[in-house]
């Protein structure tokens, strides 16, 4: 098993530049009822995330890091 990571969204424009950036833990990203501790050996899951932010954003970046 190991610690679910941390996510890095960027949402960006036109241009690429970053215009919000927001570091979601396993709790902001993790269905209900999915196991928050850890994700088993070969484990995975599937993630849909809701966004309003109420900027108009044309792109976005995912990071996955660990702290």
């Amino acid at each position: 098993a190991q610690a679910w990571p941390l996510i890095e969204l960027t949402l960006t424009d036109t241009q690429d530049t970053a215009i919000l950036r927001r570091v979601l833990a396993a709790e902001d990203y993790l269905p209900a009822g999915a196991e928050r501790t850890a994700i088993a050996a070969h484990g995975e899951i599937g993630l849909r995330l809701w966004l309003e932010t109420g900027i108009n954003a044309a792109g976005y970046r995912l990071y996955l890091f660990y702290p």
